[in-house]
């Protein structure tokens, strides 16, 4: 795993242990005062003022690190306050069997729990559990030395060899399911990583296929067929719209005297300024060359005429430089109209417009005509 997708892998198993850890916490709490309950009718009242201190208090602090555990940054520590639970609920244990029957004490059974919780909560790192383990063990063994009551050391053995088998088979398990874990987090994240990719590809591909390279607007091909939805939408909604055809007034004698790349740039610019000048959402594409196509909305043909009036004049406004020179361009106007109701194609619609931009191109360049379909 490389240094990225190792940090991605422990976020997870840390936001993994957390769950876990949650719901070992309300499961210790829920046995604790379970327990408690069970201890009054098993050993009465000598050792309950004893033993309710120590119920609550390891209760009280189980409840504390669940609270912890809800906290939004609370993950990375997640590991350590598992050991942390682990050692603080096997001491409250461990001193209850100190103080009650020793090494014959039933109460090593809880460590047992403890351990296999321990394991559950925290089963991406079995080398954290086998040395708190170790440890657990050694504060059960102190605890039994040192209780009041006698050493029996066949049920102490006994204790140790049932915990020790339980920590075998635990770490076992819990060593196999984090490799499978881990085995299978890199494959999920090959395919989600070989997923996304492809999705990459794919938009660009669409992207290529839809959109203009050098004006980034949509290519003739795709900007018809939006012309196709529009004009259905538009018999469906019954509003009409314009459909309009420009190029740039002497485009060919400015790109063969002063060089194509000089010509895409003034196409880039003006196209750049053409959208900043019309309302958001506007339909712009290249029908070729010079030639470029929007769609308006519906509205009275003077509205439409004097918005593309106004976008002509930011064209002519336009400043462009070429060995110290100021070069000033100009843009020429076709439009024709789509009305619901009439049998108007998107064939018909082009071509109108387009006999629109000759007309007003051999009468007056920069000019803009609106002819009926």
């Amino acid at each position: 795993m490389n240094k990225q997708l190792q940090t991605k892998y422990l976020t997870e198993i840390n936001l993994i242990t957390t769950i876990r850890l949650r719901l070992a916490l309300i499961v210790a709490i829920v046995l604790y005062l379970s327990f408690f309950a069970l201890d009054f009718f098993i050993y009465g009242n000598y050792p309950l003022a004893l033993f309710f201190i120590i119920r609550l208090a390891v209760t009280a602090g189980l409840l504390a690190i669940y609270c912890l555990t809800l906290l939004s940054n609370f993950t990375r520590y997640a590991v350590w306050l598992c050991i942390f639970v682990g050692i603080f609920t096997a001491g409250g244990i461990c001193l209850m069997i100190n103080i009650t029957e020793g090494s014959v004490s039933p109460y090593y059974q809880g460590l047992n729990l403890v351990v296999i919780g321990m394991f559950m909560a925290n089963s991406f790192r079995t080398g954290y559990n086998i040395v708190i383990y170790v440890g657990i063990l050694a504060m059960y063994v102190i605890a039994t030395l040192l209780s009041p009551a006698t050493v029996d050391l066949f049920y102490l053995f006994h204790a140790l060899f049932f915990l020790t088998s339980t920590m075998i088979f635990m770490a076992i398990i819990g060593n196999l399911y984090a490799n499978q874990y881990e085995k299978e987090f890199v494959i999920r994240e090959k395919l989600r990583e070989s997923e996304e990719k492809l999705e990459r590809s794919y938009e660009a591909a669409k992207t290529e296929a839809e959109i203009d390279g050098l004006t980034q607007t949509f290519n003739r091909k795709h900007f018809i067929k939006r012309l196709e939805r529009r004009i259905t939408k538009s018999i469906f909604t019954d509003e009409g719209f314009y459909f309009i055809i420009f190029d740039i007034d002497h485009f060919k004698d400015l790109n063969d005297t002063l060089g194509h790349t000089f010509g895409d740039a003034v196409l880039k610019k003006i196209i750049k300024t053409v959208k900043q000048s019309v309302r958001e959402g506007t339909d712009i594409g290249r029908y070729g060359g010079d030639e470029f196509m929007m769609l308006f909305g519906d509205g009275e043909p003077e509205q439409i005429v004097n918005r593309l009036i106004s976008i002509s004049d930011v064209i002519k406004n336009l400043s462009f430089e070429h060995d110290g020179k100021k070069i000033k361009v100009s843009a020429s106007f076709g439009v024709s109209q789509f009305v619901p109701g009439k049998n108007i194609s998107p064939k018909k619609l082009i071509k109108t417009a387009d006999a629109a931009l000759l007309e007003v191109k051999q009468t007056e360049k920069g000019g803009i005509l609106f002819k009926e379909c």
